[in-house]
C-alpha cells in the first residue's frame, strides 16, 4: 500500500519558544533556522534531513 501523504511540519505551542528551541536543537543535533519577532514569537529548527519534518515553536 502506498502512503497517502507525509508529515511535513510539527508546530509546538509553548510559552517560551526560544528556550524550547534551544533545548530541542541540542537534543536533535540541529541548528536554529530562524526567529520571528522580538522577543521571538516563532522559532524554527533546521530539518534533520530533506525527508524530515520541520519543527517549530510558537508562543501562545
Amino acid at each position: 500500500m502506498r502512503p497517502l501523504g507525509r508529515l511535513g511540519w510539527i508546530q509546538i505551542d509553548c510559552p517560551d519558544p526560544e528556550r524550547l528551541a534551544v533545548f530541542w536543537s541540542a537534543v536533535l543535533g540541529v541548528e536554529i533556522h530562524g526567529r520571528l519577532g522580538s522577543p521571538p514569537q516563532f522559532v524554527d529548527l533546521d530539518p534533520q534531513s530533506t525527508d524530515a519534518p520541520h519543527v517549530s515553536f510558537q508562543r501562545v
